[in-house]
């Protein structure tokens, strides 16, 4: 029989919730991930020339 407790709800939820931090941490510090997400946005502003000097 299952029946958590709202206390044992929440610390489930808390630990999903820094699994999911810990993860996004980890690929936000890959440089080239990093470098892809910002590029989009830059180009999309009109800036040129900047993934040229990103990805030669």
């Amino acid at each position: 029989m299952n029946t958590d407790t709202t206390i044992a709800k929440k610390i489930r939820v808390a630990d999903e919730k820094a699994s999911y931090d810990a993860a996004c941490k980890r690929l936000l510090s890959e440089k080239i991930i990093l470098a892809w997400i910002m590029i989009y946005p830059i180009e999309e502003t009109g800036l040129n020339g900047v993934s040229s000097m990103v990805f030669p």
